[in-house]
Formats: C-alpha cells, structure tokens, sequence
C-alpha cells in the first residue's frame, strides 16, 4: 500500500438508553449493559468512564466520537440532563437523539440498529458576498439616515 493511501476506520456510535426507571444503558438486544442503575448518582460514574475510553479509542483512531441517544417518553428529564452532562465532560460532540416508538428492544427486533451514516451539523453559511449575520459588507449598504437626537 502507498504511503498516504491509508484511511483510518470510522468509530461506531455509542448508543445510549436511559429507561423510565432510571437505568442507564449501553447497546440494545442482548448485548445491552446496564451501567448506572443508582438514581441519586448523578455523575454516571460507570457512563463516564466508558466514554472517556471511547472518545481516547476515537481519537487514536483519528475519528470523531459520536454518541446516539434513546430516552424511554416517559424517564426523568433530569436523567437526560445527566447523560448530556456526561457525554459534554468526555468532550463528544456529535449527539443524536433516537426515536424508536416501540422502545429500544422493540424497534429493531433485539438486531443491532442499523448502520446509520451521520452527518456533521454545520452552521449554515450565508449566501456569498454577504456578511457572516448575512448583510452586505459595509461599502455596499444604502447610507444609514443621520441620526437627530432632537427630533422637531
């Protein structure tokens, strides 16, 4: 193989289960694990680390860590907060949120999910020649009215 011709591996997703009760969970179907079952412990000790050795193994892989993340409807949104504050800490920046209306077991049948091509979010630019809050560069705008600080 030439040299330069090498493209390192894309990281699979982590995929991220927080249940009605409270659970935290990797995976889906049988090769789910439960992490974090404790509901006082808002630092997801054992998320924490999983992540921090997945966002290492990403970046020695010259990849970007990307998380999924189911929220059972009806679990604590403070649960949620806790998972987000997680995966901030382990700096990920790519999270996407998964809708599955049967549930993680239900919605793909106990198979893995399928394989998802993400897409980084990207700011959207304006249209060329224009300003980045998309207003034309100084020289080219209609002169402002002078201004009067005592109107008649």
């Amino acid at each position: 193989m030439a040299a330069g011709c090498y493209a390192p591996p894309e990281i699979e997703p982590i995929f991220i289960i927080v249940d009605v009760d409270e659970k935290v969970s990797l995976g889906t179907g049988p090769a789910r694990v439960v992490l974090d079952r404790d509901k006082s412990d808002r630092t997801l000790t054992n998320l924490d680390q999983r992540l921090s050795a997945y966002q290492h193994a990403a970046e020695a892989a010259s990849s970007v860590a990307a998380v999924q993340i189911y929220v059972a409807p009806s679990a604590p949104y403070q649960r949620m907060i806790d998972v987000l504050a997680c995966v901030e800490w382990n700096r990920i920046e790519r999270v996407f949120f998964i809708d599955m209306p049967d549930g993680p077991e239900m919605g793909c049948g106990g198979l893995p999910l399928p394989e998802l091509r993400l897409k980084p979010m990207v700011k959207p630019r304006a249209p060329s020649g224009l300003g980045p809050l998309g207003l034309a560069p100084r020289e080219n705008r209609l002169p402002e009215p002078p201004f009067d600080p005592e109107p008649d």
